[in-house]
């Protein structure tokens, strides 16, 4: 039986891993932001009230608004919260999603003061990972 001769090239190939693992987690980090995204529009549970106008009195118009109720990811009603979203790259094959405001996280996990949780970022990604998980087995 005739031998062949076999490189390794492992430089290139865990390179190429690399490579491909970062391109899956920005990826999958979008993905991450849009569900936040479809959560915080969708239908919410929680209490009607006027909208304020600006300067913040009470509005003229008969604009209503609706809040979520705990349990449920926050409702979009100034869209800063919305616009705060963000991911980052802060080392290698590392992800970073969330927001600067402090607001996200009271919502996220609550206070003791009594705002109960409102949390949107966990089940965003719990929602995804599995999808992550799929594109990472499949890039390697």
């Amino acid at each position: 039986m005739a031998e062949k001769n076999f490189i390794w090239k492992a430089k290139e190939v865990l390179a190429k891993i690399e490579r491909e693992t970062e391109r899956v987690l920005d990826k999958g980090s979008i993905l991450i932001l849009n569900k936040i995204k479809v959560l915080m529009r969708e239908p919410k549970s929680g209490k009607d009230y006027r909208a304020k106008g600006s300067k913040g009195k009470k509005s003229t118009k008969q604009f209503k608004t609706r809040s979520s109720a705990p349990g449920q990811a926050p409702a979009v009603q100034t869209g800063r919260l919305r616009a705060s979203l963000a991911k980052s790259k802060p080392a290698k094959l590392t992800r970073h999603i969330g927001t600067n405001l402090k607001q996200g996280f009271f919502l996220e996990k609550g206070t003791k003061r009594g705002l109960a949780k409102r949390p949107f970022l966990i089940p965003a990604f719990k929602s995804e990972q599995g999808k992550i998980v799929k594109m990472l087995k499949g890039a390697v």
